[in-house]
């Protein structure tokens, strides 16, 4: 049996689900919580169809099911026959793209769609990315120098976040990114979500009235922490997005002791 999807066909077909493989590349991490708890209830006429590519090596991909291939895997029937759709021909970018469509209304984490979307070769994926690399940084949910976590923040920051068009939101996000490494150094700790999209905010409301060599200045005095903080006791107050609050936080500190070319009071 056979049927049309995009400009490939595809087949349904028995495999092995001990056949089955992951590419890591663009896949989530493994819920195993869920998977333990699904278990006790497992019913074998719910697993739904899974979609694989055939590889021209002959590995059997998963692009979708994953999670109830690894459930099946947990109970012991790695060596059962499951119900596929097969695509052969894909490269690995559409494989990825058919995993972001397949996925387009499930609770996937932004880190796990961004992650998807980049191998994809999605261009706001792509361009977030080259902005990342350039700087040193990666989007990763991992500890250590480099990584930066909150892709949805940054993301919201690339789009302009309403108030501008994407060539000057994906200049405000490297701005934001150079500013905050420089300010603060390289480890994780200090690329804090609601500052990157703060700091974004700021950036593309006020474009070249921000002095970046200034900014740079005022914050390498003040910890990430204190502007959070800072931004805590605001929003009781002001009752805004914590990104808002953060916003005014920052232009309070770098309007302090400044005479001239005051950045405009953040309301």
């Amino acid at each position: 049996m056979s049927k049309r999807a995009g400009k490939y066909e595809s087949t349904i077909e028995e495999i092995r689900v001990s056949d089955l493989e992951v590419d890591p590349s663009y896949q989530t991490g493994l819920n195993v919580g869920w998977i333990k708890k699904t278990a006790p209830h497992f019913d074998r006429k719910e697993i739904r169809i899974i979609t694989v590519s055939i590889r021209a090596d002959g590995k059997r991909i998963i692009v979708d099911g994953q999670h109830r291939v690894a459930l099946m895997i947990e109970l012991g029937l790695q060596a059962e026959l499951i119900r596929c759709e097969v695509f052969k021909g894909l490269s690995v970018a559409e494989e990825a793209h058919k995993f972001l469509i397949l996925n387009n209304n499930r609770s996937k984490r932004p880190l796990d769609r961004y992650r998807a979307a980049l191998v994809a070769g999605e261009p706001e994926a792509v361009g977030i990315d080259r902005i990342l690399r350039k700087l040193g940084l990666k989007a990763s949910d991992q500890n250590g120098a480099g990584y930066v976590r909150g892709i949805a923040h940054i993301q919201r920051i690339y789009r302009g976040a309403r108030i501008a068009n994407a060539a000057q939101g994906a200049h405000a996000l490297e701005t934001t990114l150079t500013i905050m490494r420089d300010a603060w150094g390289m480890d994780h700790k200090n690329f804090k979500s609601a500052i990157i999209e703060g700091l974004g905010l700021i950036l593309l409301r006020f474009k070249t009235k921000v002095d970046v060599k200034v900014m740079v200045e005022k914050l390498t005095s003040v910890a990430p922490s204190k502007i959070l903080q800072g931004a805590v006791a605001l929003k009781e107050v002001r009752h805004k997005s914590e990104s808002h609050v953060v916003a005014e936080v920052i232009v309070t500190i770098y309007n302090k002791n400044r005479r001239a070319r005051k950045l405009p009071e953040w309301k």
